[in-house]
């Protein structure tokens, strides 16, 4: 495997990396609600794309809805069976 001969200095590591910066998101209105939106994209809020109803945002919440509730859920089983198991332990040791 090839080695550089010499290290590459802070100057030259810095000019090669120049354009790896972040770029902000250019963001538009929607004509509708005047909801910020991205451009070319539908708007998450109403639904609108060009004066055209494309998304039906009350099943796209409801589907967001249920994917995060399902999550928290989730969440709050695991700490349940740990606890189950500590319990489980501390009555065998109890019993001998």
């Amino acid at each position: 495997m090839p080695h550089p001969k010499k290290k590459t200095t802070r100057g030259t590591g810095g000019q090669r990396r120049s354009h790896d910066h972040l770029t902000t998101v250019n963001t538009s209105s929607c004509p509708k609600c005047n909801e910020p939106k991205l451009a070319h994209k539908a708007c998450p809020s109403c639904g609108f794309y060009k004066e055209n109803k494309v998304i039906n945002t009350e099943k796209a919440t409801e589907r967001i809805l249920r994917k995060s509730s399902a999550k928290t859920t989730a969440v709050e089983e695991k700490p349940v069976k740990e606890e189950e198991k500590k319990e489980a332990v501390t009555e065998e040791k109890a019993a001998k």
